[in-house]
Order: structure tokens, then sequence, then C-alpha cells
């Protein structure tokens, strides 16, 4: 039977009083039906009772939602004609209270089994987690958002993927696409055939890249061992000088051939080579800085190594052109041009990059950057001649400024009919002992004893105990600085250019891709012949300050 109160109590508490039985067993609910009603949970009578604050004879029946049978013997008529009156409202009430109490029943559970709370929240992770997981590793294993030509870490493309894909493709173009040369394709996918086409299109452009770089390959090969020589050929190379080239670059040293005197190279890497860089007086007691020293601490602080095989001569004449920085500190107006490369902006540093501007384009050469084949110091006739630096120095020294300082750019070819070493050594210890001069030369290394072909480099100073002359060699990745001796220096510079003399710039202008890509002997001199090269003599560049 549902617990009742005195109706004096239950009016103070709002508790809704009952007077009907509950035959059922005593774990059943007894529910007092209430649309809006609050359950709550009566621990002496196991019963939840629902109150409602709304007033009306149709809020005090008594429901049995579990079992058992309900006694309406005691409702009074008022009571009966508002059921019968509102039965549809209570269907739809019966389904709110089962609702209510499903939910109290689960909230009650929650409270008494803590862990459940968690296993729900746990259940429902794992259930997503595996669906998404599931669902794409469907999407991957099918492919949905692979591309034809896909990349690596490093962007580049992942040319297995193309050809596996540009293969199934032309399987499918193979057996399914009828094509008719008068009236075009008559069967098959429009999307297929674009795909079919786009395909090919990559195919045909990583084949012409790798053509393309086959050829730079033969033509760095062709320079290395014609130009550069520093392969060895069996027609022009001794025994001797093959054994060394297959050693380490740093075991090339020793190599002194190719001139006749018998004084050694001295290379500036132990403590004596540096030593010459002074000069002993009274006995060695004292000792000063060599008065043609001066240069080589001025161009060692804007030397950089050349940035290809091909560059010696931008890295000297860049050499040069920051070593006279230093002379805006006293003078505004000093004639020197010095480009402001955008990574040291506002800092003057010519780099071997933003050395070239219009002037170089239209005097010295056309084009520069690309590679082989489109930077013009690395197509044929490679590297640049004497006239050509002289022309990239002018092109940033002024030769008259408003303040009547003025810069002279002076050639001078060594010929040995002509000029003596005794001339030689002169016109270098004249510039050196300069602070406003600079000196550059252009030589054979293989005529001063070292591995190689023609090359530029700035000199640094001058030991009149050993008479030797510090090249600052801008290769630093082959040689370091080294001590050649004046004789030896004379024949590397009074040797051949075989393209000293030819119509540049515009010459290369009208050269075809092929030509500028020679890598053949036959046909680089086929090319130099297109240019009008003309040998010419090799020798040094003076810049001095008038």
């Amino acid at each position: 039977t549902a617990r009742s109160l005195p109706k004096d109590k239950a009016k103070d508490s709002n508790i809704t009083t009952s007077t009907s039985t509950c035959t059922a067993p005593s774990e059943v609910i007894c529910v007092t039906n209430n649309s809006n009603s609050i359950p709550t949970l009566n621990s002496n009578s196991n019963s939840t009772s629902f109150h409602d604050e709304e007033e009306g004879p149709a809020n005090d029946r008594t429901l049995l939602l579990k079992g058992g049978t309900h006694d309406n013997t005691k409702k009074n008529s008022s009571r009966n004609n508002t059921e019968k009156a509102n039965s549809d409202s209570h269907s739809h009430n019966d389904d709110n209270d089962k609702f209510i109490f499903a939910t109290f029943e689960l909230k009650k559970a929650i409270q008494h089994k803590p862990w459940l709370s968690a296993y729900i929240m746990f259940s429902t992770l794992f259930f997503g987690f595996a669906m998404g997981f599931a669902s794409g590793y469907l999407v991957y294993e099918q492919g949905y958002f692979r591309n034809n030509g896909s990349e690596n870490g490093n962007g580049n493309t992942n040319w297995n993927t193309v050809s596996a894909s540009t293969s199934a493709i032309d399987d499918y173009y193979k057996t399914n696409v009828n094509i008719n040369t008068k009236s075009g394709i008559q069967e098959g996918d429009v999307t297929v055939t674009t795909s079919i086409s786009q395909s090919m299109s990559v195919r045909e452009n990583h084949n012409e890249s790798e053509r393309t770089k086959e050829k730079k390959d033969k033509v760095l090969e062709f320079l290395d061992k014609h130009i550069f020589r520093d392969i060895p050929s069996s027609s022009t190379s001794s025994e001797s000088e093959a054994a060394i080239l297959q050693q380490t670059p740093l075991l090339r040293f020793p190599f002194q051939g190719g001139s006749s005197t018998p004084r050694p190279l001295i290379y500036l890497n132990r403590p004596d080579a540096y030593s010459l860089l002074i000069d002993s007086m009274s006995g060695g007691t004292v000792a000063t800085m060599s008065e043609y020293s001066n240069d080589f601490f001025l161009l060692s602080s804007g030397l950089d190594a050349q940035v290809n095989q091909a560059y010696c001569g931008v890295s000297s004449a860049v050499a040069v052109l920051n070593s006279l920085r230093f002379l805006k500190s006293t003078i505004n107006d000093d004639g020197v041009n010095i480009p402001v490369d955008p990574v040291y902006n506002p800092y003057p540093y010519a780099t071997q990059i933003d050395i070239f501007d219009e002037c170089t384009k239209a005097h010295v050469i056309s084009h520069t950057g690309g590679g082989p084949g489109v930077d013009g110091i690395l197509s044929p006739p490679y590297g640049l001649s004497m006239p050509q630096i002289s022309g990239l120095l002018r092109c940033h020294l002024n030769a008259t400024t408003s303040s009547g300082i003025g810069w002279s750019v002076q050639e001078q070819y060594v010929d040995k009919s002509h000029i003596t070493p005794g001339k030689m050594r002169f016109d270098l210890k004249n510039a050196l002992s300069d602070p406003n001069s600079r000196v550059l030369v252009n030589y054979d290394r293989s005529a001063i004893g070292q591995v190689g072909g023609g090359h530029w480099s700035p000199v640094g100073s001058y030991s009149e105990k050993q008479d030797a002359f510090l090249i600052l060699d801008v290769a630093k990745y082959k040689y370091p600085p080294v001590w050649i001796p004046t004789e030896r220096l004379f024949d590397g510079l009074a040797t051949y250019d075989d393209c000293g003399l030819w119509d540049f710039p515009s010459a290369q202008d009208k050269l075809s891709q092929e030509e500028r890509m020679a890598h053949t002997e036959e046909g680089y001199a086929a090319t130099m012949s297109k240019l009008g090269c003309q040998k010419e003599l090799r020798g040094y560049i003076t810049v001095t300050r008038t």
C-alpha cells in the first residue's frame, strides 16, 4: 500500500496524498502520474512518488510501472469522469513516466557504480577510433587521394609512381580506346584520354629532364677533361700525373712538373710558409710585416671560393672589389661601385651573383645563372678571358669621379719575346706595395706545377727571401694559397688561351642549344669557330687608383 500522510502535513509539504491501494510486491514502485512531476525516493517504503505543483484531480492518479494491479475501487466519480475525458492525454503521460523512470534508474546505477561512466566513455572512444582507422586504411588502399607523381619529403617527384600510373593508363588505352586516323577518337572515355595526355606529358617532361641532365653531366665531364684538365688524358698526361690524380686532393700538392725551374711551390699550410709574410731585420731580432703583404689581409676579408669551376675570374674580381670597400671610410666619392647584396644589406659586399648588372650584360656576358648551356660562363668558350675580366672591373670602377679620383684597369699580356721575368716582378711588386692598387693573374696551372688548366686568382704578397709571389687561390676546395717562385709564375702566365679573343657577348646569342652544350671535341671546335675564337696570351691585370 502506498504511503500516505495526513492531509494537514501533506498540504504543508506540498505532497499529494493518495488513498489508492497498490497490490504489487514490495519492490515495485508506485508512482503518482504527473506530466511535470519530479521523482523522489522514499527509502522507508522503497517507492517513488512523482509530485506536481499543478492542482486538479487528474494529478492524483497512481500508476503501477512494474508488475501488480491497480485498485480503482476508492476513486471518486469525478476522478473517473476526468480520466475518461482525457484518456488520450493519459496515454502520452504514461510514456513520459516510463522515460523519466528509465533516466532515473540510469542515474541511480551510475551513482552506485562510478566505473560504469568510465566504461561507457572508453567504449565510445574505442569504437570511434576503430571506425576512423578502418575508414582511413580503406581510403589509402583504394588510392583515392594519390597523384600520378607523388612527392617525397624533399619535394622531389617519385617517378616510380608516375611510371606505374602511366603504364596502367597505357594498358587501358590499348584495350578500351580505338583511334581512327581520319576522325580521331571514336570510342573511349574523354576523361581517360585526358589523363593519358597528361600522363604522357609528365613522362615526356621527365624524359626531357633526364636527357638534359645527361647532357649537362657530359658537359661538366668535358670541362674537367679538356678545359680544367682535372681528368688525365692518355695522350696529354704523363703516367706520374695520372698516378697523382688517383690520390686524394690533399696529396696533389707535391706535383711540381711543368716548369723548368727547380724551385718548388710552397703551400700556405704550415708555419714557415706564413713566416714569409714577415720581414726579418737585424739578424732576426726584429720582425715587421712585409710592405708587400697588405693586400693579403685586405683581399682575404672579401675572398670567397668560386661557386663553380668556371667562375674563377668572377671570384677574383669580386675579391678585388671587396678589398677596396674600406676606402669609403675616408673618401666619399671614391669611384668604387660595390653592390649591396640583399643578404648583407645595408653593407656593401660584392658576391658572384650581384656583381652582374646591365653594364656587364652589355659589355661582358649576356646571360648568367642557370647552369651549363644557359649561363654564358658555363657555355663555350667557358670561363672569362682577359678583356672580359677587365670589362667586369671597369663596370664597377669609375675612370673619373666628381672628387677627381679615378681608376685605371690595365691588361698586360706576358710574351716571352717582349717581357722578362724581371719586368713582371717589377710590375707586381709595385702593385703590392701600393695600398690603392690590386693585381690579378691569369695562368695555366699545369705550367706552374699544379693539376688543371687556365685559372684566375688575385696576388696577395711577395717574399724577397724566396723571390716568390703568394697566389690566393679562389678554388679553395682544390688548393690552398701558394707561394709560386717568380720563374714558375712567369712560365704559367706566358701561355695561350685558346679563345682569348672572341666576339663577346653577342656571339653567344647566335649559338643553338646544342652548340651551347657542346661536349665533344668536334662539337666544341665547331662552336669555337662560330664564336670567332682566336688564341691569345695570358697575363695579369693591374687595378690602380689615379
